[in-house]
């Protein structure tokens, strides 16, 4: 006899929804997670800028856990209700310029705190006042150049009307919708009476290459 389906998913939320409340939280990092967000929100003046705010920098770790001239700790690995920077952002009060933090990025920020600030690797000695991270270089601008492949074309007609690389990447992507370049047009006839084509731009003599067609 099988079971019942409604008593079959009840059983197995018994099973695994106990087990989901006690995994283990994503473990978050300053260069992926939380430097991010600091770049955003902090950096113009806690790091990049001419001038170092309150003598507050926030570009590594060490950085944020040396105490203020006042005594406040900027940071407490492991102590989110310890953090001054965690409760400044929390009331809003910083950043005081520009747009607050969401409560996503306070929420990264604090359990990256709780679970010890860690770091993907051993800080730098030195950094320069404009630094870039590895995950930074990951970004698509600082990317070397790469010549991309030509794309090789399906339809014999769209092979013939290629003249340059430019040609065969257009026309790849308006094979996968079905279309085609629009038909090329005559070349205009300047001895024929009321012709007027000879007057435009060649680019319009021939007709516009790059509008699609069903």
């Amino acid at each position: 006899m099988h079971p019942h389906p409604s008593k079959s998913i009840l059983l197995a939320a018994a099973i695994f929804l106990p087990a989901l409340a006690f995994a283990e939280p994503h473990e978050l990092t300053l260069e992926r997670d939380v430097r991010p967000i600091l770049k955003e929100h902090c950096f113009h003046c806690h790091g990049e800028g001419e001038k170092l705010k309150g003598g507050v920098d926030l570009r590594l770790r060490r950085f944020m856990e040396k105490p203020t001239k006042d005594g406040d700790k900027v940071m407490v690995p492991g102590k989110p209700e310890e953090s001054e920077m965690l409760q400044l952002v929390r009331d809003g009060d910083m950043p005081e310029k520009g747009k607050k933090l969401t409560p996503a990025e306070i929420s990264t920020l604090e359990q990256w705190i709780a679970q010890g600030a860690k770091t993907l690797r051993p800080e730098p000695e030195q950094v320069p006042k404009v630094w870039i991270t590895e995950e930074e270089r990951e970004y698509w601008a600082f990317q070397p150049i790469r010549r991309g492949k030509v794309p090789q074309l399906k339809n014999a007609a769209d092979v013939a009307r290629v003249r340059t690389p430019i040609d065969a990447f257009l026309l790849a992507k308006l094979e996968q919708k079905g279309l085609t370049f629009s038909p090329e047009g005559g070349q205009a006839d300047p001895s024929a009476p009321g012709d007027d084509r000879s007057h435009r731009p060649a680019a319009h003599a021939r007709g516009s290459r790059h509008l699609p067609r069903r």
